[in-house]
């Protein structure tokens, strides 16, 4: 009997040194977390600034454009505008400004089309905008890349 109680005894402690190593196994094996660059993804910032009385840019810091992006999405306008083919004022939209990106792929620049004078009202970037909105090369949300307006430049007024 006293054998019985030793047996099992050892039995248990062995059983526990077993679930306490395979823990450990465990633990050893799994991923800290960690990137291998050290970073958490990339940071993204837009901007808006105003050139002159008939154009305006969109500026990206820290990657470039996939390609010539179409924000009608993310700007909200309550632009008004003379135009002097009807003789009329009236809203505008963003179709109404012709579109080209620079050479660095960086700058994205809005000017309003001829056919219109007296620009006047609010460009701003929508509250709630991703980085997909805006066809940024690499741009990858799953490894942690983020979307930021640069403080200031979320709107501007004509």
């Amino acid at each position: 009997m006293k054998n019985t109680i030793k047996f099992k005894a050892i039995y248990r402690i062995a059983g526990i040194i077993a679930v306490a190593a395979l823990i450990m196994v465990g633990m050893a094996a799994c991923d800290t977390g960690g990137d291998d660059d050290g970073g958490g993804g990339k940071t993204y910032t837009v901007s808006l600034d105003k050139v002159d009385d008939r154009s305006f840019t969109i500026t990206l810091e820290g990657g470039q454009f996939a390609s010539t992006p179409s924000f009608s999405k993310i700007i909200a306008t309550d632009l008004t505008a003379y135009d002097t083919v009807n003789n009329i004022t009236d809203l505008i939209s963003i179709n109404d400004f012709g579109v080209s990106l620079n050479d660095t792929k960086t700058v994205v620049t809005y000017t309003l089309q001829s056919g219109f004078s007296d620009l006047t009202g609010t460009v701003r970037f929508w509250d709630a905008i991703s980085g997909s909105d805006f066809h940024m090369s690499g741009y990858d949300p799953y490894k942690g890349d983020t979307l930021s307006i640069k403080t200031g430049k979320k709107s501007i007024t004509f």
